[in-house]
């Protein structure tokens, strides 16, 4: 029975995201952040909770839904940089500036053609490989 258990813990890690997330002060104090509307403010929150251990944002239209946002303050994230589209993707830009995860317990995303057209940049974002447009 033991190792059923275990197993169970293993298959919860592996395909559901994790049940704890960080926010860093420093990005929702900065000046960009604080000119985005409210709506836009607890939409990247949730984006935050329900995102991978790589910053990918599972199930977005979801957290949409949860907060009464529409497309307008998700292009909004887009045009103020705080997300990024990759591929019909969205990663969040600072997601390293808030969350720092153990290499033992993170779980590889799901979207590594996606993730591979990024780099994370001395300070702590996600950056396109090649210049791309991120506008709605």
């Amino acid at each position: 029975m033991v190792r059923g258990v275990s197993l169970a813990i293993t298959f919860e890690r592996r395909f559901f995201m994790a049940k704890r997330r960080c926010i860093a002060v420093d990005v929702y104090e900065s000046e960009e952040f604080l000119t985005l509307s409210d709506k836009a403010k607890v939409l990247y929150t949730l984006f935050i909770l329900r995102s991978d251990d790589e910053g990918v944002v599972i199930n977005p239209r979801t957290a949409m839904r949860l907060c009464g946002a529409t497309d307008v303050e998700l292009c909004e994230l887009l045009e103020m940089g705080f997300l990024l589209a990759v591929d019909g993707v969205y990663v969040i830009r600072h997601w390293y500036a808030h969350n720092r995860i153990q290499p033992s317990r993170k779980t590889d995303t799901l979207y590594t053609e996606q993730i591979s057209r990024l780099y994370v940049s001395s300070t702590k974002e996600y950056e396109f490989v090649d210049k791309m447009s991120t506008n709605c």
